[in-house]
């Protein structure tokens, strides 16, 4: 793994037992870490103080391998959600995963969500932050973090470009978000590392956008074919692009195992 550095206390039983701690740990939420069954996905493995219990969203339509989760079908809804998250700006958050070929037709720009951190007021999405997929309508694929709707904030702001339909091995992506309108993303697959930072105005949480929560997971109306989620984080906090880059070397190596499966 070239170029991994130690950050922070970890812990080793044997020497290939390895537990880095993570950045932050007093406000994350872990997700999950995702795969074999429901009950066996290793759900709100919180090592902060978890707001809510994390629960399936159309579990009917969950299907999983040995370390992931992904939908039934394409056109059909699945992933888990937490309610009750700290509702504000400053926000982390980190999916693994890899996606297929999106429900994508020419001359039409594309956009689905990996992860996602909104409020009930859904259709007025200022505020929202999402960690998604993104192809223009000349068909250029990016990796995006997204802050409210397109008409708040461009959504190629702060994006990575890559071809996400042919990547091997998964992919992981830690992006975070200040309220003074820092947004900043990494992005690790297979040995390379891609980053992006940007600054914009601030978009603030609207006062209708109530019940704060997380969503991974795959949606039908931005369908994608094959898209897997192998694990999932949420922090309260805001992280600086050093830490960021801590915390991947920790998910690689804490991960290791899990998404060799």
């Amino acid at each position: 793994m070239a170029g991994l550095s130690f950050i922070g206390n970890f812990t080793a039983s044997r020497v290939l037992d390895i537990t880095l701690d993570h950045i932050l740990k007093s406000q994350m939420n872990y997700f999950g870490i995702f795969g074999g069954s429901l009950s066996g996905s290793q759900l709100n493995q919180a090592p902060g103080a978890s707001p809510t219990t994390v629960t399936a969203h159309e579990p009917a339509n969950l299907v999983f391998g040995g370390n992931y989760f992904t939908s039934l079908a394409a056109n059909l809804s699945a992933g888990f959600t937490s309610v009750s998250q700290p509702r504000q700006l400053d926000a982390t958050l980190f999916c693994a995963f890899t996606a297929g070929v999106p429900g994508w037709s020419a001359g039409t720009a594309f956009s689905s969500g990996l992860i996602n951190l909104w409020g009930d007021d859904t259709g007025n999405g200022a505020g929202r932050m999402t960690i998604g997929l993104h192809k223009t309508a000349a068909g250029v694929p990016y990796i995006v973090l997204r802050w409210g709707l397109s008409a708040n904030t461009p959504i190629l702001t702060c994006a990575i470009p890559f071809d996400w339909t042919t990547a091997t091995g998964p992919i992981l992506v830690i992006a975070s978000r200040d309220s003074a309108g820092g947004m900043r993303m990494e992005m690790r697959n297979n040995g390379a590392v891609y980053k992006a930072v940007a600054t914009t105005t601030p978009v603030a949480i609207p006062s209708t956008s109530l019940n704060w929560r997380g969503f991974t997971g795959q949606l039908s109306t931005f369908q994608v074919t094959n898209q897997r989620m192998y694990a999932a984080a949420i922090w309260s906090a805001t992280m600086t692009a050093e830490q960021m880059s801590a915390e991947l070397d920790v998910m690689q190596v804490n991960l290791a195992s899990h998404l060799a499966l």
